[in-house]
């Protein structure tokens, strides 16, 4: 039961970020941050042969820059400011934090969710998807939500170029 275990791990996920904006929370003069994760599975897969690559576009200033090396999973080829890319038969999941700016806006902004499935030998694919920010406010004031991306055998309505990956807003 492989997808049990990534449940498991975003619910630890979930609940170390709600603590995370609880302490936060009661600190005088804390400030609650909010976060964007995205989980990219690439377990089940055979189309996206080289894994799956997950970029977040959002609005220049609405995340802290977190600078997370890569070489810490053997799971992923790498992580930037904005993507992550998954290494074909893993899954990793991983949480953007949103500045307050943005949080507070949060009912007129968007992002999109960009998903490629990587190929060896071809283009890769893509799907896409954008969200808006405002229906993801929880009751702390802030954004919060958990992003998958996988591929299900089958091109979704957002397809860009076939092989499209499936993207959800959990």
């Amino acid at each position: 039961m492989r997808y049990g275990n990534s449940v498991g791990k975003i619910a630890a996920l979930l609940a170390l970020g709600t603590v995370l904006m609880g302490v936060l929370t009661a600190c005088p003069g804390g400030v609650v941050v909010g976060g964007i994760g995205i989980e990219v599975d690439a377990r089940n897969t055979q189309r996206c042969d080289d894994g799956i690559k997950a970029v977040l576009e959002i609005e220049d200033g609405a995340l802290y820059e977190t600078g997370y090396p890569s070489d810490l999973s053997p799971d992923i080829y790498g992580i930037g400011d904005h993507w992550i890319w998954v290494k074909p038969g893993k899954a990793f999941l991983y949480q953007w934090q949103t500045t307050r700016a943005f949080d507070n806006n949060a009912a007129n902004e968007t992002f999109r969710v960009k998903a490629y499935c990587m190929r060896t030998q071809g283009e890769p694919g893509s799907s896409e998807r954008e969200f808006n920010a405002g229906d993801f406010v929880i009751k702390a004031g802030v954004v919060s939500v958990l992003i998958t991306a996988r591929d299900t055998g089958s091109d979704p309505g957002y397809t860009v170029s076939s092989p499209g990956v499936e993207i959800n807003a959990e």
